[in-house]
């Protein structure tokens, strides 16, 4: 009997951090998304769109530093489930043991 081996799949499926930090003297946050920096959301929405249409299964995470401000976390992340990308995280950072 000849067992045929599948051959694998390619995936494109990639993790997308994205990180939102606050500018130079708090001046406004930035978003950086695979070493580009977004200094808008308006900047960054079309490309996060194109991204979702490529491969919406790529799983993001979401990776805040402490001094943005709550409504701009909240926008990052209706950001992404506004593309439609089913696997959104959090990137949390271990507690000190």
């Amino acid at each position: 009997v000849d067992a045929q081996q599948s051959e694998p799949t390619e995936s494109w499926v990639t993790e997308v951090r994205l990180r939102l930090f606050q500018g130079p003297e708090n001046s406004r946050s930035l978003i950086e998304m695979n070493g580009r920096i977004f200094t808008s959301f308006k900047e960054f929405i079309p490309t996060l769109k194109a991204l979702s249409e490529i491969s919406r299964d790529s799983p993001i995470l979401l990776d805040v530093d402490d001094d943005v401000p709550l409504g701009e976390v909240v926008q990052l992340y209706d950001a992404c489930r506004s593309a439609e990308f089913e696997l959104i995280n959090f990137v949390m950072d271990r507690p000190a043991t």
